[in-house]
C-alpha cells in the first residue's frame, strides 16, 4: 500500500517545478507532531491568484496517474474566497490517509500559519521564502474572546429552555439534540477559552491532547446518558459549570 510519503512526494514532484506555484506545506497533525495511523494528509499550496483551479488540475492528474482517485469532494465556498479546498480518496490507499488539499491565493493575508494556532507546519518547498510565518495577533484574539464569552452567555440564557421543554415533553431524541447544541457546545467553547485560548474556536478538535486530563474526564461524563432523568441531571450540572466559567472568564477578559 502506498505510504504517506509516497503521496507527499508525488504532489511535490508535480507542483514544485511550476513557476506560479510558490509554496507547499503539510499542516494538521504533522504541524503538531501527532501523526498516527489514522491521520489524514493536510496539504496547503500557495499559487498565483488566478491559478487555483489549475493547481487542482495538476494535482488530480498526478494522483490519478500514480494511484487513481476513487472519490473527490469539493467544499462549497463563496466565489472569490481566498482559498479553495478539495478532498481525495485514493485507490489502494487507506481511507484514513484522505488527502485534504487547500489552495491559497498568493495575495491572501490569511494562510493559517500562526504557530500558536496552527502548529509548526512542514514545508515541502517555499520558493525564495515567499511565504512568511506570522505571529498570532494577541490583541485581536483577546477582543474575539471577549465577544465570544458575551455571545455564549447570551445564547445560554435565551436557549436553555429548549432542552428543558423537550425533557418535560418526554422527548429524549429532541432533548438530546438540543442538549448537544445549547449545552455541550457552549460548555466546550468556554473550556477552550479557559485552557486553550488560541484554539477557542476549535470545538472538540484536539481536545484530548490540549485540555487537562481531569477536565477531559469531567467533560466526557456529560456525553454518557442513559435516559431523560440522567440527561436532565447532566444538563443542570453543565449549566452550573458554565455559570462558573462565564463568571471567571469575564473577570479575565
Amino acid at each position: 500500500m502506498p505510504s504517506r510519503e509516497n503521496i507527499l512526494q508525488t504532489l511535490k514532484i508535480a507542483l514544485e517545478p511550476v513557476a506560479w506555484v510558490h509554496a507547499m506545506w503539510e499542516a494538521g497533525a504533522a504541524a503538531f507532531d501527532r501523526i498516527d495511523d489514522w491521520s489524514d494528509i493536510d496539504i496547503y499550496v500557495v499559487c498565483d491568484d488566478d491559478k487555483q483551479e489549475a493547481v487542482f488540475l495538476i494535482v488530480e492528474e498526478a494522483l490519478n496517474n500514480k494511484f487513481g482517485i476513487d472519490l473527490k469532494y469539493a467544499i462549497p465556498l463563496p466565489p472569490g474566497n481566498f482559498y479553495l479546498q478539495r478532498f481525495y480518496l485514493l485507490e489502494g490507499v487507506s481511507a484514513f490517509e484522505l488527502v485534504d488539499l487547500a489552495v491559497f491565493k498568493l495575495s491572501s493575508p490569511e494562510k493559517f500559519l500562526e504557530p500558536e494556532i496552527h502548529g509548526i507546519v512542514k514545508f515541502l518547498f517555499n520558493k525564495n521564502n515567499i511565504v512568511n510565518i506570522p505571529e498570532a495577533d494577541g490583541l485581536k484574539i483577546n477582543r474575539a474572546l471577549k465577544e465570544k464569552i458575551k455571545e455564549i452567555a447570551q445564547r445560554i440564557e435565551i436557549f436553555k429552555v429548549m432542552v428543558n421543554k423537550e425533557i418535560y415533553r418526554g422527548n429524549f431524541i429532541e432533548a438530546f439534540d438540543y442538549y448537544k447544541m445549547f449545552t455541550l457546545t457552549p460548555l466546550v467553547d468556554l473550556l477552550r477559552i479557559k485552557y486553550t485560548p488560541f484554539h477557542y474556536n476549535f470545538r472538540t478538535r484536539y481536545i484530548h491532547y490540549e485540555l487537562p486530563p481531569e477536565i477531559v474526564s469531567r467533560l466526557a461524563s456529560f456525553y454518557y446518558l442513559q435516559d431523560l432523568d440522567e440527561l436532565d441531571a447532566k444538563n443542570k450540572e453543565a449549566n452550573m459549570w458554565m455559570e462558573d466559567l462565564i463568571s471567571e472568564l469575564k473577570k479575565e477578559y
